[in-house]
C-alpha cells in the first residue's frame, strides 16, 4: 500500500514537473519570438543607420577620445581612396598632408569636441594616390554602441578654394595693372599670381607686334630653355596658338601629331605637357601665355586649360591697359623732352641769328663812315670778315630751311641707284680748298662697284656735313678717309635709331655702311650721347676757330633715317672720330 502511494505521488510530481517544463518551454518560445522581433527590429535599425551613414556624400568618422577611427562611411572611403578596414584604429595623422596641419591643434579640437564643444576648422588631407586637398571638418559629441564618441564630418572644399583663389587672382591682376611701375614688374606679378592657382614653374609671355610682324618674349622663366630673341613668327607651338586664337593643351602625342601634319616644327626642349592660351583683347590677339612641364609629376588637364583661359582674358585686358599707360607715359616724356629740345633749339637759333649782326653792323659802319681813311689791306680784311660772317649766316638759314622741310616732311626725296664713289668725289672736290688750308689729306677708299639707293641731293648734304665737320675738327697735316662696307651690327657703339637691332641680322645684307674717319680732336662719351640733339648748346669752334650752325649733324641724322638707315659714332677724346651711317644697298 505504501509502495502504491509512493508511486502515485512520484507520478504526480513528474506530471507537475512536466507541466512546469511545458510552461517554461512556452515562456521561452514566447521570449524567443519577442527576441526575434527585437533582433529583427535591431537589424532593420542597423540597416537603416548604415544606409543613412553611407548615403551621406560627406565623409563621416566615428572616433574615440584619442581620435582613433571606430567606423567610417563610404564618403570617407571615396574621399581618401582607402578601404574601411584601412581606416579602423588609425588617427587623423594617418590622413594628414605633410606639413599642412598642426596635429597639436587637431588633438585639442578633438578634446574640446569630446567635452561637448562643437569644433569647425579647415584641414588638409592626403589621398591614397598622394593628392593633397583641403576639407572643412566639423566635430560633435555623440554615442556609438552605448559609448561616448566624437562624430566628425568632413567636406572636400577644393572647388570652393579654387573659386576663392581665382577671385583673389583676378582682383590681384586688376590691382597690379595700375600699381606696378613698369611692364617688367607687371609680367613678374602675373607669374606670381598664376602660381597661386596652378603649377607654373615654367612660364612665359609672348607678345606679338603686328606693325613690325615680330614675336618677342618679354618674360620667360624656364628650367631648360633659354629666353628666345625677338623674331619673325615661325612654326612653333606659340605661333600655332597665336594664329589659331584658340587654347592648346599639347602633351607629346599632340605635339607629334601637329609635327606630322606639318602645322608646327620641333622647336625647343620637349616637354611632358605644354599649355598655351591666347591673350585676346576685343579685336585682336596680342600674345600667348604659356605654362609647361618637364616631369610626369606635373600634368595639366582640361580643367587647367579652362582655368588659365579664364585668367588670360583678365591678363590680356590688364596688359592692354598697362601697355596703354606705358605708351602714354612714354609719349608724355617724349613730348616733354621734345618741348625742352625745341625751347633749347629756338634759344640757340635766336642767339646764332642775332649775334653775327653786331660785328656785321660794326664793320659795315666802319666801311660806310671811314672808308676814305682805311688802307686797301684794312678794307680787304673787313670785307673778308663780313663775307665770312654772311656766309655762316647763309649756311645757318639753309640748314634751318632744310630742317623745317624735314620736320614738315616736305623736302624732296627721290631715291635712285647711285654710284657712291662718284658722289663722294664730287663732295671732296667742293671741300678740297677748305682741307688744303689746313693741309689735310682727303682720301676716298670706296670702289666703283658700290651702288646705293639714295636721294642724291640728300646724300650730298649728308656727306658734305660729315666731311666739313671732320675738316673743322682735324689738326693741320691730318687725314680724312671715306670708306664703305657691310655693317657689323654687333659692333654698334651709338645708334640714332630707337628701333631694336634685328637679332637675326636679316637687314645686314641689305645695307651699306659708310664711314667718315678723321684723326682730329675726338669726342667724350657725353658729347657722343648728346651730339644728335640740342643739349650741347652752341656749336663748338674748330681747331682753327671755325664756326658752324650746330645743326649739321642733327640734319644728317634725320636725312639718314629718311633713307631707313642709322648713324653712329666711334670716338675717343684726342684720338679722332669715326662717323658711320647706313644706306640701302643695290646688289
Amino acid at each position: 500500500m505504501e509502495d502504491t502511494d509512493y508511486r502515485i505521488n512520484s507520478h504526480q510530481q513528474l506530471l507537475d514537473e512536466i507541466n512546469k517544463l511545458q510552461q517554461r518551454v512556452e515562456e521561452l518560445t514566447l521570449n524567443s519570438d519577442k527576441f526575434k522581433l527585437v533582433e529583427k527590429s535591431f537589424l532593420e535599425k542597423e540597416k537603416n543607420y548604415k544606409e543613412i551613414f553611407n548615403s551621406v556624400s560627406d565623409a563621416i568618422y566615428i572616433q574615440d577620445r584619442e581620435g582613433r577611427f571606430l567606423d567610417v562611411n563610404f564618403g570617407a572611403v571615396k574621399m581618401y581612396g582607402y578601404s574601411k578596414e584601412e581606416f579602423i584604429g588609425k588617427t587623423p595623422e594617418f590622413l594628414s598632408a605633410p606639413g599642412k596641419n598642426s596635429m597639436t591643434k587637431t588633438l585639442e579640437a578633438l578634446k574640446k569636441a569630446f567635452e561637448g564643444e562643437v569644433q569647425t576648422f579647415e584641414w588638409w588631407g592626403k589621398r591614397k594616390n598622394g593628392e593633397i586637398f583641403p576639407k572643412e571638418v566639423v566635430l560633435n559629441k555623440g554615442t556609438f554602441l552605448g559609448k561616448d564618441v566624437i562624430v566628425a564630418t568632413a567636406r572636400d572644399i577644393s572647388e570652393r578654394k579654387k573659386a576663392e583663389s581665382l577671385q583673389a587672382a583676378l582682383y590681384a591682376i586688376a590691382e597690379k595693372s595700375s600699381s606696378t611701375k613698369d611692364l617688367d614688374e607687371f609680367y613678374y606679378s602675373m607669374h606670381q599670381i598664376i602660381k597661386e592657382i596652378m603649377n607654373a614653374d615654367n612660364f612665359y609671355i609672348a607678345i606679338y607686334d603686328a606693325e613690325n610682324n615680330t614675336l618677342s618674349f618679354p618674360y620667360f622663366v624656364d628650367e631648360i630653355d633659354e629666353q628666345p630673341q625677338s623674331h619673325k613668327p615661325g612654326k612653333g607651338l606659340t605661333e600655332y596658338v597665336l594664329n589659331s586664337g584658340e587654347p592648346l593643351l599639347a602633351p607629346p602625342e599632340v605635339v607629334e601629331r601637329l609635327i606630322a601634319e606639318n602645322k608646327i616644327e620641333d622647336i625647343g626642349a620637349p616637354s611632358i605637357d605644354w599649355l598655351g592660351i591666347p591673350l585676346k583683347t576685343i579685336d585682336k590677339t596680342i600674345g600667348v601665355l604659356v605654362v609647361q612641364s618637364y616631369t610626369e609629376k606635373v600634368r595639366y588637364s582640361e580643367k587647367d586649360k579652362y582655368l588659365l583661359t579664364f585668367v588670360s582674358q583678365h591678363v590680356a585686358a590688364a596688359l592692354e591697359r598697362k601697355q596703354s599707360s606705358e605708351a602714354i607715359k612714354k609719349y608724355s616724356h617724349e613730348l616733354e623732352e621734345l618741348n625742352k629740345s625745341k625751347d633749347k633749339f629756338f634759344s640757340i637759333i635766336s642767339h646764332d641769328l642775332r649775334s653775327p649782326f653786331h660785328p656785321l653792323l660794326g664793320l659795315s659802319e666802319i666801311l660806310a663812315n671811314e672808308i676814305d681813311s682805311l688802307s686797301k689791306e684794312e678794307i680787304s680784311d673787313y670785307s673778308k670778315e663780313i663775307f665770312n660772317l654772311l656766309q655762316n649766316q647763309y649756311r645757318l638759314l639753309e640748314d634751318l630751311l632744310d630742317w623745317s622741310k624735314l620736320q614738315r616732311n616736305t623736302i624732296s626725296f627721290v631715291p635712285a641707284e647711285i654710284q657712291l664713289n662718284s658722289v663722294v668725289n664730287e663732295t671732296l672736290s667742293l671741300l678740297r680748298e677748305n682741307a688744303e688750308r689746313k693741309k689735310i689729306l682727303l682720301v676716298n677708299l670706296i670702289d666703283d662697284s658700290t651702288v646705293v639707293k639714295a636721294d642724291k641731293n640728300l646724300l650730298r648734304s649728308i656727306l658734305q656735313n660729315l666731311i666739313s665737320n671732320a675738316i673743322k675738327f682735324s689738326f693741320e697735316n691730318g687725314e680724312i678717309e671715306i670708306s664703305a662696307k657691310e655693317p657689323a651690327l654687333s659692333k654698334q657703339v651709338y645708334s640714332s635709331s630707337d628701333k631694336e637691332t634685328d637679332p637675326e641680322g636679316s637687314r645686314k645684307n641689305e645695307m651699306i655702311e659708310i664711314c667718315v674717319y678723321d684723326s682730329g680732336v675726338g669726342l667724350t662719351s657725353d658729347e657722343i650721347n648728346n651730339i644728335f640733339s640740342f643739349h650741347l648748346g652752341h656749336s663748338k669752334p674748330g681747331t682753327k676757330g671755325e664756326k658752324g650752325s650746330g645743326l649739321g649733324l642733327i640734319l644728317c641724322k634725320e636725312m639718314v633715317e629718311k633713307h631707313g638707315g642709322t648713324i653712329r659714332i666711334e670716338s675717343e677724346k684726342g684720338r679722332g672720330s669715326k662717323f658711320y651711317f647706313t644706306l640701302p644697298k643695290i646688289v
